[in-house]
């Protein structure tokens, strides 16, 4: 239902990744986080179509408030 992704990742970064995703699947909900350079991470997810972002470090209810925000319909 939802894919959560980190920005940097040793194999496939995270641009890359939700590129792919959307290209498998053009509404799946995916929700990107980083900690590093957030303004620029934030800016890159948005543009590549993650419907959502988490800056860390996040709170266990951080993240369950961005998964239900990202799982509500519309």
């Amino acid at each position: 239902a939802l894919v959560l992704t980190d920005m940097m990742m040793p194999q496939m970064d995270g641009p890359t990744l939700i590129a792919s995703i959307r290209s498998l699947n053009a509404s799946a909900r995916i929700v990107a986080a980083s900690g590093l350079g957030t303004d620029d991470r934030m800016q890159q997810a948005s543009a590549v179509g993650a419907s959502h972002f988490l800056s860390k470090p996040y709170t266990a209810r951080t993240l369950l408030e961005t998964v239900r925000l990202a799982l509500e319909p519309g």
